[in-house]
């Protein structure tokens, strides 16, 4: 995709990557999830400071389409992949992919030899093309309902 860029997280995006994330699990994840479970999963764009804290833990990256935030990815010191959301608009035209690959190139660089993620629906899909694979289906309580995820590496 001409003109991404994928750039490191800064506290400036902390805003604009909570509504990403807020977006994409209400309006993304429609095809697999239920209302009640994408309210359950994601009840309101997420406080700005608790978000911004949440990604500064983290070796987080955003993608930046012109002027605008499209994406974002984190990675643990672990090799947990925690957060992997792209504005809805976009899925599945290469945003995702530029982000993972900065992730795994930035998990080679720390010596982390293995990643692993508990992955929705879409997620699945998208790490599966990835070359992961599925470790386990779970089903998780997200305020009174559950959620179906995977767990991937």
């Amino acid at each position: 995709m001409e003109n991404l860029n994928i750039r490191e997280f800064t506290d400036g995006d902390a805003t604009a990557t909570a509504q990403i994330y807020f977006d994409a699990v209400r309006l993304g994840t429609t095809q697999f999830y239920d209302n009640r479970q994408r309210v359950a999963w994601a009840e309101k764009v997420p406080d700005t400071d608790e978000w911004r804290e949440r990604l500064q833990l983290q070796h987080s990256f955003v993608a930046q389409l012109n002027a605008g935030l499209v994406g974002l990815m984190t990675l643990d010191d672990h090799g947990h992949i925690d957060l992997a959301f792209v504005v809805p608009d976009l899925i599945g035209k290469g945003v995702a992919r530029a982000l993972y690959e900065r992730i795994e190139a930035e998990a080679l660089r720390r010596g982390i030899g293995r990643l692993d993620t508990a992955a929705s629906y879409l997620g699945q899909r998208f790490f599966k093309r990835q070359g992961w694979s599925v470790i386990r289906q779970q089903s998780v309580m997200m305020g009174d309902v559950f959620l179906t995820n995977f767990v991937m590496e």
